[in-house]
């Protein structure tokens, strides 16, 4: 009865903090990048990009960040949508390949629809790439083609595209047992 009384006073604890978090006030978004700089970690994602960030040196007028902002927009919804199709036809060749019956002209198929997928991604990003450094100045131009050739998704992106030294790091590092 004693044990059954614990674990009961334990859940209902858990549950009100959970409560007590979860109906937090969060500081409001700040209505300048400039701003963003105290708002805290992680809550910047979606909020910013190579434009927005803080740590951009762009120096973007308004007039180009609602072009870019409407740009990337119209990007994402085309790009989620081949990102879905892509999706859709890994899970068929996965399905495919583990198959008792297995056929070789469908999964030359399914490959054969992944590279067209693959082929439209890469030319939609390469065209929102153009639109974008049509709408920036000769200066932001150099700073945005450095980037470009930099190879970097994002500031502070590591390849996974998570953000940090320690996101990288960990994708890197094996565990250690037994180690101290």
């Amino acid at each position: 009865m004693k044990r059954l009384t614990i674990i009961a006073i334990s859940v209902i604890i858990l549950l009100a903090g959970g409560t007590a978090i979860a109906q937090m006030e969060r500081p409001p978004m700040p209505d300048t990048p400039e701003d963003m700089s105290w708002w805290g970690q992680g809550m910047r994602m979606g909020h910013g990009g190579f434009w927005n960030s803080p740590h951009s040196k762009m120096g973007l007028t308004e007039e180009q960040s609602k072009q870019l902002s409407g740009l990337k927009t119209g990007h994402q919804r085309k790009m989620m949508e081949l990102q879905t199709q892509f999706s859709e036809q890994q899970t068929r060749l996965r399905l495919a390949n583990t198959a008792d019956s297995y056929s070789e002209k469908e999964v030359n198929a399914i490959a054969s629809k992944l590279s067209d997928l693959t082929e439209k991604r890469v030319k939609l990003m390469s065209k929102h790439l153009r639109s974008v450094r049509d709408i920036l100045t000769p200066d932001q131009r150099n700073i945005f083609d450095q980037k470009i050739l930099s190879g970097k998704k994002g500031f502070g992106m590591d390849k996974h595209g998570k953000r940090g030294k320690q996101s990288s790091q960990k994708c890197r590092q094996k565990p250690q047992r037994g180690r101290r």
